[in-house]
């Protein structure tokens, strides 16, 4: 029995929400002194403490699966040699980084993302890896401080030689949406040519602050996809050309992403789509 001083966190097991933290406090069940388990042993103890990340991505990869997984995709591909499966030499799929999830599902094993060095991205690492792709890990460097982007943009250069690449192109710092030179300049150093993809699924919920939130899709909906056409970057592009080839970008960017946004609103693009298994078949 319990004590009649027990208060409402004295229970043997209790789930307390705090500020939005779901915290566990186990007390004495066992048969064990509380006060000989001293202050530290009675502090509560967060998620991030009693599920270690492996566990948490098992829970994430799961729940992208049956969201992602069941959703109606819509494929529309301006030239069909920029299908990965298809393409004659490796890639650089560009999209805005508040629709990696899909890209996440629909072609991990296909493409290399990179994914951004920090406690997001740790997760996403995982998740991506749980599909079976593989990931490059690298955020922008801001001064003097180390981020992991020039590594990133090393180890980037030597995938390219043999595997098509994927970057959220407007970087998991933001501005959402304005194309960052990263991918300008990679494509640049490497001579592979860029392909601008829109992603828009019919419903979701953002999460995460403006510059870093990930649209999570409702299940069953509508999900467009949209490869424009390549753009090739000029070899040892000087910087006196950099700020164009970033606006020629940013127009094919903003040109498919609105096209996927019609297309979901009116699921319709003007001819017969293509389903993921087609697309992935072409």
């Amino acid at each position: 029995m319990l004590p009649a001083d027990t208060g409402p966190y004295d229970t043997p097991l209790s789930l307390a929400i705090q500020g939005g933290r779901s915290l566990w406090r186990c007390r004495g069940w066992l048969g064990v002194d509380n006060d000989a388990l001293g202050t530290a042993a009675r502090r509560p103890l967060s998620v991030r403490r009693v599920f270690p990340m492996k566990f948490k991505a098992q829970i994430a990869a799961a729940t992208i699966r049956l969201l992602v997984g069941s959703l109606r995709f819509r494929f529309v591909v301006d030239d069909p040699d920029t299908a990965p499966q298809r393409m004659a030499g490796p890639g650089l799929y560009i999209f805005w980084h508040e629709m990696l999830l899909l890209p996440a599902y629909t072609h991990s094993r296909e493409i290399t993302p990179l994914i951004s060095a920090s406690r997001d991205g740790d997760l996403m690492d995982a998740v991506v890896r749980s599909f079976g792709g593989s990931i490059i890990r690298g955020s922008t460097d801001h001064g003097k401080t180390d981020r992991g982007g020039r590594r990133a943009l090393r180890e980037m250069l030597r995938q390219g030689k043999t595997r098509h690449l994927a970057i959220p192109v407007d970087g998991p710092i933001g501005p959402s949406r304005k194309v960052s030179p990263g991918a300008v300049f990679l494509a640049s150093r490497s001579g592979m040519p860029i392909v601008p993809v829109g992603l828009a699924p019919r419903w979701f919920v953002s999460f995460g602050p403006e510059g870093r939130k990930v649209n999570f899709p409702a299940p069953l909906c509508r999900a467009w996809i949209v490869l424009g056409k390549p753009i090739r970057i000029r070899p040892e592009l000087p910087k006196s050309e950099l700020r164009a080839a970033v606006e020629s970008i940013q127009a094919a960017m903003d040109e498919v992403q609105s096209r996927a946004e019609k297309y979901v609103r009116t699921d319709w693009c003007g001819s017969k789509p293509m389903t993921l298994g087609e697309f992935r078949t072409l």
